[in-house]
């Protein structure tokens, strides 16, 4: 193309690079998707609306927003269910250029990446978590002020290790609480507010 002639090349989409490295996640758990053109983008022209899963597992599309490079866009998705993640640019989405020149999308543009969406651990008989910094004293499992009997499960990390032999978690549980008990550092007790 020479100087003055007008751009008439329609760009392609080069690649899905997801933060995950492939997965698994959890649902929920938001994955990040830098989504790269062959050309730079009209950023105007690029939105939520345009992405989906190609699988049938719900998502939510939280963001999407351009980066430093015009060619690459964030795409920020949520999977609301157990399933699979293939994000994907929808059949018909309308995606150009900075020239105009539209996106091919007669048909979807999957990403050749599946992530499998897994069920988030449980904590057994977990009550609540406590995040006094993040939920302003709440206890996440009554949506209520702490209150006095409320019970929580404070975890105690190590930078020392056992061998991982025995089905039986009260072999761990004594481990942790030997090293908890040796500690110079160590936690007697959680105060409650009430």
């Amino acid at each position: 193309m020479t100087q003055g002639d007008a751009d008439t090349i329609s760009p392609t989409l080069i690649s899905f690079v997801d933060n995950k490295r492939g997965g698994p996640v959890q649902s929920n758990e938001p994955v990040t998707c830098a989504v790269t053109f062959s050309k730079r983008m009209n950023a105007a022209t690029v939105n939520a609306t345009d992405f989906g899963n190609a699988s049938a597992t719900a998502i939510i599309v939280n963001e999407v927003n351009p980066t430093a490079n015009p060619a690459v866009f964030k795409v920020v998705v949520t999977p609301c269910e157990v399933g699979t993640l293939r994000l994907q640019v929808k059949a018909g989405a309308t995606l150009a250029d900075c020239a105009g020149n539209a996106l091919g999308t007669a048909k979807a543009i999957p990403d050749d990446t599946t992530i499998t969406v897994n069920t988030p651990p449980q904590l057994k008989c977990q009550i609540g978590v406590p995040n006094l910094a993040n939920n302003n004293w709440i206890n996440p499992a009554t949506g209520k002020v702490w209150e006095l009997g409320d019970k929580c499960r404070l975890a105690f990390v190590t930078r020392a290790t056992t061998q991982a032999t025995s089905k039986d978690i009260t072999t761990y549980n004594t481990f942790v609480q030997g090293v908890a008990n040796s500690s110079a550092r160590v936690i007697r007790g959680f105060y409650l507010p009430h």
